[in-house]
């Protein structure tokens, strides 16, 4: 597991790509302090998904899914997808690929995290666990391409 960011453990899983290899692949293990004036681990440059979506291509497409798309229009702001639709538009993405999950986990609320999704569970550093107990702000399923 890399000690700066939960973000490239759970691409690693996703893509089943060695994490020595993914942090290779990005050129950097980020470690690097970019913010002086914060605390650890807050301070290290870690990792932006636009670099992992970088350093997988073109083995994968990544594709992000929005959890509750809306529509807005000044202040006002109003759901695309009603009742369940939503839940079941990205369980139906997130079943279909592995996935990279960012959000938070319930017990800690305040903590920004990022996990895998495969094969009905979260893969995390922490164990794995039922989705019900995470809750996604945004979602990336890792499409692999085929070698024609």
């Amino acid at each position: 597991m890399s000690k700066w960011g939960c973000l490239i453990t759970a691409f690693s899983k996703a893509s089943k790509i060695d994490e020595a290899n993914l942090l290779h692949r990005l050129g950097h293990d980020g470690s690097a302090i970019a913010f002086p004036d914060y605390p650890e681990p807050y301070n290290r440059r870690s990792f932006h998904v636009q670099e992992i979506v970088d350093a997988l291509f073109p083995d994968f497409y990544i594709m992000e899914i929005e959890p509750e798309p809306m529509l807005s229009s000044g202040s006002n702001i109003i759901p695309i997808y009603i009742n369940n639709v939503a839940k079941e538009r990205l369980m139906r993405y997130i079943n279909a690929y592995p996935s990279v999950l960012i959000g938070h986990h319930a017990i800690r609320p305040d903590s920004r995290h990022a996990v895998a999704y495969l094969e009905g569970q979260i893969h995390d550093v922490y164990g794995r666990y039922n989705i019900s107990e995470f809750k996604v702000w945004t979602a990336y399923i890792c499409i692999k391409r085929r070698k024609d």
